[in-house]
């Protein structure tokens, strides 16, 4: 329901019936010498009550107003699974600007094809990269069937733009709450419990900071259906979606340029930078040592925050790449939005290796090198 029809709706039971008030009455009975003034003073009277009405009648749509623009977007469920937000944060990062929705506020339609809806539900970007998420409505799937679209096309103004996709897929819960396992896999549902499927798309601005931002994205998808066990696509709709709309969101960040020496490697941090979904380092690797061409000169593990938290393990896809000067550089988006002000220090792995124990191990500071924003 837009704001109008809310307006609407709401000040159904404020209207007043004036037909039985005759304006021109006049209390008959009271009158005085002054017959005049009592009728007068009955016109006030009425005028009063009117008046008040009218008042409680604004005061009452102000109230409204004020309780409309807090109403709030539905977050798509992969977004808010991938980025572990929780309520209280959705309002945040919506008034961020970090949390978009184009449907609603771009004006981006949703695009039909043989009875299959897909609009865009969601969008989260920052200074690096741009998640997008789909909502698709109206495509029957079996159980345990996997979805795809045998053709996917995006680009930025135009030029074809660096991305990864998939189909947002959710882990079966038993009444205990915990995954279902069948024949050492786990049991996982495509299709959510409103019918409906979520496709996301991660968008990669190649180290170029503000790059997505302000950019017009056309994303055409075509050719829906179900991989088979030999991974070749079945198309059972031959349809094509096509979508486009300007880019933006938050471009918060935090950046400090160091010196900061990872021991052992012998390469040194020069430059680190933390935005809402994405983590960036610069190394200097003239003077690093025993060093293989197997190994890598320093493995990003996450951030220290100023309350003394550690997330660890949090960087996924990115980007490793060494220039002609020299220089290493890092580039990661997270598995949450961070709070950039909140960040205290970047985590590098003392073992290049990375994390080897698995996500249930538990580490101190002294497993890392922290490289202070301070």
């Amino acid at each position: 329901m837009n704001e109008k029809d809310f307006f609407k709706e709401a000040t159904k039971d404020m209207i007043v019936d004036l037909k039985g008030i005759d304006m021109n009455m006049t209390n008959d009975k009271k009158t005085d010498r002054s017959g005049n003034r009592s009728e007068n003073r009955s016109r006030r009277s009425i005028y009063n009550k009117i008046a008040v009405i009218v008042i409680v009648c604004v005061i009452s749509l102000s109230t409204i107003g004020v309780g409309a623009s807090a109403i709030y977007h539905k977050w798509s469920n992969g977004t808010r699974d991938k980025f572990q937000v929780t309520g209280g944060d959705m309002e945040k990062y919506e008034q961020s600007g970090l949390a978009k929705f184009p449907g609603d506020e771009s004006g981006v339609r949703e695009v039909t094809q043989n009875g299959v809806t897909i609009s865009v539900a969601q969008t989260i970007i920052d200074n690096y990269y741009a998640y997008v998420s789909f909502r698709i409505e109206g495509f029957d799937i079996k159980a345990g069937g996997t979805p795809g679209f045998e053709t996917h096309h995006c680009t930025l103004d135009g030029k074809e733009v660096s991305n990864l996709s998939s189909f947002y897929v959710e882990d079966v819960l038993d009444a205990a709450g915990q995954p279902v396992i069948r024949d050492d896999e786990l049991v996982q549902n495509y299709v959510l419990e409103d019918g409906s499927m979520e496709y996301h798309i991660l968008l990669d601005s190649e180290g170029k900071k503000g790059f997505l931002q302000g950019k017009k994205l056309a994303v055409e998808l075509g050719d829906l259906g179900v991989y088979d066990d030999y991974l070749d696509m079945k198309v059972d709709n031959d349809g094509t979606w096509r979508f486009e709309w300007e880019l933006s969101g938050d471009s918060t960040s935090v950046t400090k340029e160091t010196h900061t020496v990872l021991e052992d490697t012998g390469a040194v941090v020069t430059e680190c930078e933390v935005s809402p979904i994405s983590i960036r380092a610069v190394l200097d690797i003239s003077g690093a040592k025993n060093m293989t061409s197997d190994e890598k000169y320093a493995v990003l593990s996450g951030v220290k925050l100023k309350d003394g938290t550690m997330l660890t393990d949090i960087v996924e896809a990115g980007n490793e790449n060494t220039n002609t000067a020299g220089e290493y550089e890092l580039l990661f988006t997270t598995d949450r939005i961070l709070d950039v002000n909140q960040v205290e220090s970047l985590l590098f792995w003392k073992n290049t290796s990375g994390d080897e124990d698995g996500e249930d191990a538990q580490y101190t500071l002294n497993d890392f090198y922290e490289v202070s924003f301070n």
